[in-house]
């Protein structure tokens, strides 16, 4: 009996250390802050990146907004580069349909007679008033051979009495963020 109990402890010990590791490769966190630097609603403060295999995207503004208020004035993406080629072949549109916040994922191809093709609905939903976070799973994308990382990008674009053209944020400012890739469970 107690070389079974010693068997049980070690396969329970062994499972805690694996469950100590992976955990944190699961719920994987990334932080990018950015300046007040744009006019408008949608002046994008944080941007906080949770998860591996369903990257969660939480776009932070500076102000307060409701999706009333941004209806057919306001979006958000969030940029995806999959192939390394420095083009960014994925977006998740968020936007308001007037009443709540709504998200779509597409294919954004490099020639410009291609129509970025509608990969489908995201989830979505505003954890607070200042920001809105969706969920795009890596598995609805294509990602190039021997690629170990992607990059991302979020973006706010907003029209209002303030930006009479479109005013633009976007975080991180100048390039993408790198990701690791998380194993293909597969192989």
């Amino acid at each position: 009996m107690t070389g079974m109990v010693k068997k049980l402890t070690c396969a329970l010990g062994a499972c805690v250390l694996m469950l100590a590791f992976a955990a944190p490769a699961a719920f994987a966190l990334t932080r990018i802050t950015d300046a007040d630097d744009s006019r408008g609603l949608l002046d994008i403060h944080r941007v906080v990146r949770k998860h591996v295999h369903t990257p969660s995207f939480r776009i932070a503004t500076y102000a307060r907004w409701r999706a009333k208020t941004i209806w057919d004035e306001g979006e958000f993406l969030v940029r995806l580069e999959t192939f390394g080629d420095a083009h960014y072949d994925y977006y998740a549109l968020v936007r308001s349909n007037g009443h709540k916040m709504v998200a779509r994922l597409y294919r954004d191809y490099k020639n410009p007679s291609h129509r970025d093709a509608r990969r489908g609905s995201l989830v979505v939903w505003r954890p607070d008033g200042h920001s809105v976070r969706v969920n795009v799973p890596l598995r609805r994308l294509i990602i190039g051979r021997q690629r170990h990382e992607y990059m991302w990008q979020a973006q706010s674009l907003l029209t209002s009495d303030r930006c009479h053209q479109v005013c633009f944020d976007f975080a991180p400012n100048l390039h993408g963020h790198t990701e690791t890739l998380p194993p293909d469970p597969t192989k």
